[in-house]
């Protein structure tokens, strides 16, 4: 079976694309693995494991390409015998969710640029936050950037696949030519919070993630990025930004406080498919 993705599909891609899953270039370099495609849904695949984004490029109204999820996923298993699989879609059909390792749902929050009219007290706010803190846009991500991810990630309780996020950012950033960091710093150099966008997707930009300091703290640093943010995306022609995933209450309040809305379902599964297997067999091959 052939899932190759010619250069004509992958514009069909990122022409229809509404999910940050789909934008190859930041998918590719994040996981390292290679596109392909079956039906109307993109897959990513390497090595030992592959990853299915269950929404299909024709937009997730359409109900007989989502009831085709479980097909699909056998026919890759079949054509590549994961001993990991990651499935992401709008809703998990039963079957995968009873035999699936792990199972998550949430919400991707989107917010519409042309319906963003935050109220006068936000808005005092980040001109508090202006008045000492540059913000800048660039494609590097210096030793402050990874000093400040490293830091957030330890103050936090992230998933390990949140985490494995954060910390690819670096190799995001030298693949993707469509990547960018979006950064607050002090007068005197100090970096106190940045964003990863990517805009690789024709119709939105895409929030990917964003850390804030307690070391260097300055108020609503991470209010002023995101009205930044807003504004280049306006720039840029997108009509959606894709905030991501609502990930925590705390996440989900930020990202309302602003006017996103969570609007596409999210369900995640993973299946361990022989870890089980392999881990017997290596004790046995040690004990021998």
């Amino acid at each position: 079976m052939d899932f190759y993705v010619s250069h004509e599909t992958q514009s069909y891609i990122l022409r229809n694309a509404y999910i940050p899953e789909h934008i190859i270039g930041l998918m590719k370099a994040i996981s390292g693995g290679d596109l392909g495609m079956i039906g109307d849904f993109i897959f990513y695949v390497k090595d030992n494991w592959l990853i299915f984004i269950g929404y299909p490029i024709c937009g997730i109204t359409n109900k007989k390409d989502l009831s085709l999820t479980t097909d699909y996923i056998d026919k890759l298993i079949n054509a590549y015998d994961p001993d990991y699989l990651w499935a992401i879609a709008p809703e998990i059909p039963g079957e995968l969710k009873k035999t699936a390792d792990e199972f998550q749902s949430d919400y991707y929050y989107t917010l519409a640029t042309s319906e963003f009219n935050p109220a006068r007290r936000l808005l005092r706010e980040v001109e508090k936050a202006n008045k000492t803190l540059m913000v800048t846009a660039n494609r590097e991500f210096t030793t402050k950037h990874k000093a400040l991810r490293d830091e957030f990630i330890k103050s936090r309780s992230l998933h390990p696949l949140v985490e494995s996020l954060y910390k690819s950012m670096e190799k995001h950033l030298e693949k993707s030519d469509t990547a960018f960091v979006l950064n607050a710093t002090t007068s005197d150099g100090k970096l106190c919070a940045f964003y990863c966008l990517d805009s690789g997707a024709d119709n939105f930009l895409a929030y990917i993630m964003g850390c804030h300091s307690k070391v260097c703290y300055v108020p609503h640093a991470s209010d002023l990025l995101f009205v930044e943010m807003v504004r280049i995306a306006k720039e840029m022609g997108k009509s959606i930004i894709n905030l991501g995933l609502g990930v925590n209450e705390g996440l989900k309040r930020f990202k309302m406080k602003w006017g996103g809305r969570p609007t596409i379902p999210y369900e995640f599964i993973e299946l361990k498919r022989r870890v089980l297997y392999h881990n017997l067999l290596k004790k046995l091959e040690s004990i021998l």
